[in-house]
């Protein structure tokens, strides 16, 4: 009985430690919040080694560069894909572990179909699959392994506070994205009777005017497709003056939601450090909190210096 006890804990000895093996490697592969040198000094090896994975590639379509030195960006890529795919694998072992009811148990599939795992086999997918099915057109392979770029994204949260912004502002942004398909439908139906018996090459059907609609709409104006008619270019004045109030609707959108983000940010971390210097003094380890959130919240020194001199200021 005793020596089964031993082995009993013994083994939840093993996975206590296992455990905190997993999670102490998801913390160094995961963003750092600036309390973690370690994984801080992770986040900048990955992200140059991104940075110079996407350099490799924009010079390999250089011929003058990649003429004469094939083998030697092939070995390049195969650095750069070892590395990404030792990282995917890692990620995949540590994230998230957690112990249940005595068993280690893991989160992996969550991660696997999560935006970042996504993308973190989409940026190694092209490298196999050039191996296990070299029949593939290889430029266009080139060409889909700048998607590495996104995997910045595990260590910049640009992407996601942008996703976020809009979805806090869906219905507003929704409701212009409406006007705007309406907009295309009406204007290019208008166009197509006007300009189809002049331009039946450019403006044949309603799906050819729609492509002048949105180019038109979107205020680029590349001026390879115009109206003829003069009906033609009252709806082209029309569509043009629409366009610009729904970009700027869009816009205007988009940027009121990303201020209103942060000055959350900046309201959470002022309460953080105003409950910080309720006795007067700021201790190292409440210092050390300020200073974490501050860089997940990406607030400036100079701007939280100011903030405690003005509430040390208020309280004298």
């Amino acid at each position: 009985m005793q020596s089964t006890c031993q082995s009993m804990e013994a083994e939840l000895t093993y996975l206590q430690k296992y455990h905190d093996l997993r999670i102490r490697l998801y913390e160094v592969l995961e963003k750092n919040d600036g309390s973690d040198h370690i994984s801080k000094r992770c986040d900048y090896f990955l992200i140059v080694i991104i940075i110079l994975n996407i350099a490799v590639i924009i010079a390999e379509s250089i011929d003058l560069l990649f003429k004469g030195n094939e083998q030697l960006f092939r070995n390049l890529e195969v650095f750069f894909v070892s590395i990404f795919s030792i990282e995917y694998a890692l990620r995949i072992w540590s994230s998230p572990a957690y112990i249940k009811n005595g068993k280690l148990r893991s989160g992996r599939l969550k991660y696997v179909f999560s935006f970042y795992g996504l993308i973190d086999i989409l940026s190694i997918l092209p490298f196999y699959l050039q191996i296990f099915l070299p029949g593939l057109d290889l430029r266009i392979l080139r060409t889909f392994r700048l998607i590495r770029i996104l995997k910045i994204s595990h260590y910049n949260s640009a992407i996601e506070d942008l996703f976020h912004a809009i979805y806090v502002e869906r219905k507003p942004f929704l409701a212009t994205l409406y006007i705007f398909a309406v907009a295309i439908l009406l204007n290019s139906t208008l166009l197509y009777f006007a300009e189809s018996g002049v331009q039946p090459e450019k403006f044949g059907s309603i799906p050819d005017s729609i492509y002048w609609s949105v180019i038109t709409l979107t205020t680029v104006g590349y001026g390879d497709v115009t109206p003829q008619t003069s009906l033609g270019k009252v709806i082209a004045v029309f569509t043009a003056l629409t366009g610009i109030c729904v970009v700027a609707l869009l816009s205007g959108i988009v940027a009121t939601a990303f201020s209103r983000q942060i000055n959350q940010r900046q309201m959470i971390f002022e309460e953080e450090v105003r409950k910080a210097l309720e006795d007067g003094v700021i201790t190292d380890e409440e210092m050390l909190i300020i200073d974490s959130m501050r860089e997940k919240f990406d607030i400036d020194t100079e701007f939280q210096s100011s903030l405690i001199k003005n509430i040390l200021r208020q309280r004298t």
